[in-house]
């Protein structure tokens, strides 16, 4: 695994966690 997989999921999972907070 990249380094740039591991941004893109961990950017992601921000996102999901962010949108459910919101919601």
């Amino acid at each position: 695994m990249s380094p740039a997989d591991i941004v893109q999921k961990l950017w992601n999972y921000c996102n999901v966690l962010r949108d459910d907070g919101m919601s």
